[in-house]
């Protein structure tokens, strides 16, 4: 029974890696991960936000119309002057309305300032959201790589362990016979059982990287379902020439975090332009009609007065505890600050450009070689093997050569996904990531 459900769980994960390639590539799963992760929805509602703010500061440049109205009773009493002990009392009620018009017409360039900031305000909210969705295709792109090489080394641990399975059904044949000892048959039970934990343990980092990447894509469940799982890798290099001008040049362009500061910069300059607007004075024209009509205050029952108006106001502050002055201090010191952080953003983008060539080229050149361990690896095993069939061999010198095979082929995965992922955090690096 034992060895029924073993041999059954064997084959659910033979058929599951098999499926699973009909899973998903990396450009899908992003695909699908910019289009249902809620950090997108909120970069966008953010934009939005930046939208109504230039709405607003549109609306000054457009005259304020406004109705008021108003109603009262009142009820005096008073004592008369000279018949102190007598009060007088009345009562009269008034109701009231009107419209006003005014217009600012001169305000220190603040209004002009407030709608440059606006218009900067919604493209820094659109660079922000572009790197928003970088930063989620970085970590997307590392999860599905981390995922891929799990699925590897349990395809490598499967094919240890059946290697080992197939040598120990020969050595209980050759035990029979008498041939080799029942410690034979022993140690490739264990090396079996040793490869079987590798499976699983890979498999345990196998469903981490799936459930990240159910996180990521924003899945109802947090497994993935066969169709959804990453495809298997490819051990083919890919045909990319990077070289450090170009990208340098590439993340000066299109790195938005960076492109971000240029936006923020020029918004705290219109900002120290509103500060300076207090040095002006504000001219504001108004117009307006009012309308009261007032009952019980005379021998006919009601009469109305009305009045119009029309006029300009100036407004200027001329004291104000040097508020204004530290307003514009406050900016400049900002922009200063921003300026110098906006340095060390491009000094550490540039190094990272730097640190992710020459990962890329080592991680290349290892994996060159590990390619070609890895064959050689295949070589000795099978001469090993075969010598150990023909009983020249040892037992112990085969239990080698598989273990040598098996670190060479996670080795090889290993190197190769490096290689993939340094690449990747190349596109990423330089915003390139965006593009595609």
């Amino acid at each position: 029974m034992k060895i029924f459900v073993f041999i059954l769980t064997s084959f659910i994960y033979c058929n599951f890696i098999i499926a699973s390639e009909s899973g998903m590539t990396l450009m899908e799963v992003r695909s699908v991960v910019l289009k249902n992760n809620p950090t997108v929805a909120q970069s966008l509602a953010r934009i939005e936000a930046a939208k109504a703010t230039l709405i607003q500061a549109k609306s000054t440049y457009y005259p304020s119309l406004s109705l008021k109205g108003n109603a009262s009773a009142t009820n005096a009493s008073e004592h008369s002057k000279i018949a102190i002990f007598q009060r007088q009392r009345d009562s009269f009620n008034n109701a009231g309305g009107g419209i006003e018009l005014s217009y600012l017409l001169f305000d220190g360039f603040a209004r002009k300032a407030r709608k440059l900031a606006a218009k900067y305000s919604i493209q820094q909210s659109q660079e922000l959201a572009d790197e928003t969705r970088r930063l989620l295709l970085s970590s997307t792109t590392i999860a599905f790589r981390q995922a891929q090489l799990s699925k590897e080394k349990m395809h490598i641990a499967k094919q240890d362990k059946e290697f080992n399975l197939s040598l120990k059904k020969e050595a209980k044949i050759r035990y029979n016979t008498g041939s080799v000892p029942i410690t034979n048959v022993y140690n490739f039970s264990i090396r079996a059982l040793q490869a079987n934990n590798a499976y699983l343990n890979a498999e345990l980092n196998y469903k981490i990287s799936c459930t990240v990447l159910s996180e990521l894509m924003a899945l109802p469940n947090t497994t993935l379902l066969i169709e959804q799982q990453p495809k298997s890798i490819v051990f083919n290099f890919p045909n990319k020439i990077y070289s450090l001008e170009n990208e340098i040049k590439y993340a000066l362009k299109h790195r938005p975090d960076y492109k971000s500061m240029t936006s923020l910069h020029n918004i705290l300059e219109e900002q120290s332009t509103i500060a300076k607007s207090n040095y002006y004075p504000k001219l504001i024209a108004t117009a307006g009609l009012n309308y009261t009509e007032y009952y019980g205050t005379g021998p006919i029952d009601q009469y109305g007065n009305h009045n119009s108006y029309a006029g300009i106001t100036a407004v200027w502050d001329i004291f104000n505890g040097g508020n204004t002055k530290g307003m514009i201090k406050k900016s400049h010191a900002e922009i200063l600050a921003l300026d110098k952080q906006k340095e060390q953003l491009w000094l550490s983008i540039k190094s990272a450009i730097q640190q992710r060539l020459d990962s890329a080229i080592t991680a290349k050149n290892i994996c060159i070689q590990q390619q070609e361990i890895y064959k050689l690896s295949i070589l000795v095993r099978d001469a090993v093997a075969k010598s150990y069939k023909a009983g020249v061999a040892s037992i112990t010198r085969l239990n080698e050569v598989q273990t040598d095979l098996v670190r060479a082929k996670g080795g090889y995965a290993t190197a190769f996904i490096a290689y993939l992922l340094a690449l990747n955090e190349i596109d990423a690096t330089t915003g390139r990531i965006l593009a595609y």
